[in-house]
């Protein structure tokens, strides 16, 4: 997929919910974890995971590739996890990261399972089921499984990003609709934390050979596919090439001592 202009538009038009390490989330839709109760388990369960495709199955590290002027140079091996859900790029940034720095796989079914108090969100196959309420927005809950993160919305400069991947720390980030633009079906706009907005996962930086500015290297999760490695400008990333607003980055994501 072309990364400068149609890597935003696709982004964004998936949803995300943000980490709680310690700050308090910002779902995408409104939920308040202290609120909300889930409904009991339904009685019958219609068990249906999504089709993934056959790249799906692939465990081998991203290897970006040159995009014009933009070149990686330094990327960490991580392994691209297809998002099994139609809104659980959360829970499969998370699971990269997990995977990689630990070396265990945390599953978006087990995690939804976790976030949500259910039993049942895994399907036959392992995978998240197609269930509402399973594969929701929701936010990285680090903390339940052993690590703990910082999180910020400023964007890192680019000594900051790679200050994170020099010390072997991939770290996500996520990009929101700008404010202003959607309006919910009575007609008014919609507030910051109704605004759509995805994740997805730095893993690397590189250059632009032309201007000698720094770039980065990410893995953009996409439902149902393998979404490889690529890489953006800074620009891009931070928002401020206006195709989209940065919402808040999870950095020092590390094993609580």
């Amino acid at each position: 997929m072309k990364i400068s202009g149609l890597i935003s538009a696709a982004a964004i038009a998936l949803l995300h919910a943000s980490c709680s390490c310690p700050c308090p989330p910002h779902p995408c839709i409104q939920i308040s974890p202290a609120s909300y109760t889930p409904p009991p388990d339904p009685p019958i369960q219609v068990i249906w995971e999504h089709q993934l495709a056959a790249e799906c199955l692939d465990s081998k590290p991203a290897k970006p590739k040159a995009n014009n002027s933009l070149v990686p140079q330094v990327v960490l091996p991580v392994i691209p996890r297809c998002q099994e859900g139609n809104f659980s790029c959360w829970s499969t940034t998370t699971e990269m990261i997990l995977e990689f720095l630990g070396g265990e796989r945390i599953r978006q079914s087990e995690q939804s399972n976790q976030a949500f108090k259910r039993t049942y969100c895994t399907g036959p196959n392992g995978l998240l089921i197609a269930d509402a309420d399973c594969d929701s927005p929701w936010y990285p809950e680090l903390e339940k499984w052993g690590y703990n993160c910082q999180r910020r919305e400023q964007p890192l400069n680019p000594a900051e990003v790679k200050e994170q991947i020099d010390s072997g720390l991939p770290f996500a980030f996520s990009w929101a609709r700008k404010s202003g633009l959607p309006t919910n079906p009575t007609g008014a706009a919609v507030s910051e934390d109704d605004q759509v907005a995805h994740m997805l996962l730095a893993i690397g930086y590189g250059v632009d050979a032309q201007t000698s500015e720094q770039a980065l290297v990410i893995i953009d999760p996409h439902p149902f596919v393998r979404s490889d490695a690529a890489i953006i400008a800074h620009h891009e990333y931070d928002g401020s090439d206006n195709s989209h607003r940065h919402w808040e980055d999870y950095i020092w994501i590390q094993p609580v001592q």
